[in-house]
């Protein structure tokens, strides 16, 4: 059985990623990126010793190996492909093949005890995106409360940023007034722009209607003109993605 094969270079790996996603979570909350450059030092380091663990469990049991590496493939190019579509952050689906590719399998045995399967990476995903599903449910639960004239669905992705909170918030414009490379008479943008994200299609960021003293630049003053502006929530998946990763490791949930 897997599980009978714990990896002690997978468990060094899983440090470094640990520490490495901790930073990419700081990044993510602050600034929603994180810098490809601050991948490499974990790379440099997980490469030769996940190396000896994926040898360690060649050598134990060949049979496995094979499925462990069938399977981290697929969600490696699962992964990059929705990158390379834009539809989640780029420093997203790097995280989740950098967990795939140096941590495949528990490498110790979790506190829950043996789980149901060996695979990490399928763990963090599953924690990831349920946590994820929590922000349409906060927001549709904020809106309503504020009694907030809203389409339905946009209840669920949409927050108001009033005028003094601008300068330190994030996410993209849904109004249409605020983005100029679409021409709509409606108050906001179709669903189709909100589902598909705003990094994907170009839209304003809330951002960039600053200048770096704070204040709206006089280009954006008509977005503004009425007190607040609102705004795609922008979900910190790369956090949720390292939430999910202690709790696999730890739990093995």
């Amino acid at each position: 059985m897997i599980m009978q094969i714990l990896s002690y270079p997978f468990l060094i790996s899983a440090i470094a990623v640990g520490i490495t996603l901790l930073y990419a979570s700081y990044w993510d909350l602050r600034y929603r990126r994180f810098p490809h450059k601050y991948w490499y030092p974990a790379i440099l380091f997980c490469i030769p010793v996940s190396f000896l663990g994926y040898y360690e469990l060649y050598f134990n049991t060949e049979y496995w190996f094979w499925g462990i590496v069938g399977i981290s493939l697929i969600i490696c190019v699962v992964a990059y492909a929705i990158g390379l579509l834009k539809l989640c952050g780029g420093a997203d689906s790097i995280a989740i093949i950098f967990i795939t590719l140096f941590v495949p399998i528990f490498p110790v045995m979790p506190l829950g005890g043996i789980p149901v399967h060996a695979i990490v990476p399928l763990s963090v995903l599953m924690i990831s995106i349920g946590l994820n599903l929590s922000i349409p449910l906060f927001l549709f639960i904020k809106n309503t409360f504020n009694n907030e004239r809203l389409p339905l669905l946009y209840k669920f992705l949409i927050h108001k940023v009033p005028i003094s909170k601008i300068p330190s918030s994030q996410g993209y414009i849904v109004e249409s007034g605020g983005d100029e490379i679409v021409d709509f008479n409606s108050e906001f943008l179709p669903i189709s722009c909100a589902l598909r994200g705003g990094e994907s299609l170009g839209m304003l960021d809330i951002r960039d209607i600053v200048d770096g003293a704070g204040n709206v630049s006089g280009e954006h003053q008509n977005i503004i003109a009425k007190g607040y502006v609102w705004v795609l929530y922008p979900s910190p998946f790369l956090v949720f993605i390292t939430i999910g990763f202690f709790i696999a490791i730890v739990f093995g949930v």
